[in-house]
């Protein structure tokens, strides 16, 4: 399986919001690190990035830990500072599409920090 390459994953997540920090203690401006799996949705031609955890915004990471790398291939690790939209940002992941939220919060700066050693890149 071919995975999305660093810029792809900056472009594909930034904007995004994600229900991992859609309440406290995430704030705008918070730099928090997420793990995402890359998945087929229906088959290989339709995949989707599937948001697994977040750590505390106090919290910093620099690699995936030993259970994360267990969970297969195609598991990244980035790092991003959180954004306030001031509305539902235009793309979601798993938030309802007719769901409006004024204090949504959306991923901005996303930068790559780890992925699974098998990752094969663009």
């Amino acid at each position: 399986m071919t995975l999305p390459s660093d810029r792809e994953l900056h472009e594909r997540l930034t904007g995004l919001c994600t229900y991992l920090v859609q309440s406290p203690p995430f704030s705008a401006g918070d730099d928090v690190s997420l793990t995402f799996r890359y998945e087929s949705v229906t088959d290989e031609s339709e995949r989707t990035l599937i948001p697994l955890n977040v750590t505390w915004p106090t919290a910093r990471r620099d690699s995936l830990g030993p259970a994360e790398r267990s969970w297969g291939e195609s598991v990244v690790l980035v790092r991003a500072t959180l954004a306030k939209t001031g509305g539902q940002p235009r793309d979601s992941l798993n938030q309802p599409t007719g769901d409006y939220d004024p204090d949504a919060l959306t991923l901005s700066n996303v930068r790559v920090v780890d992925r699974s050693p098998s990752w094969d890149v663009a």
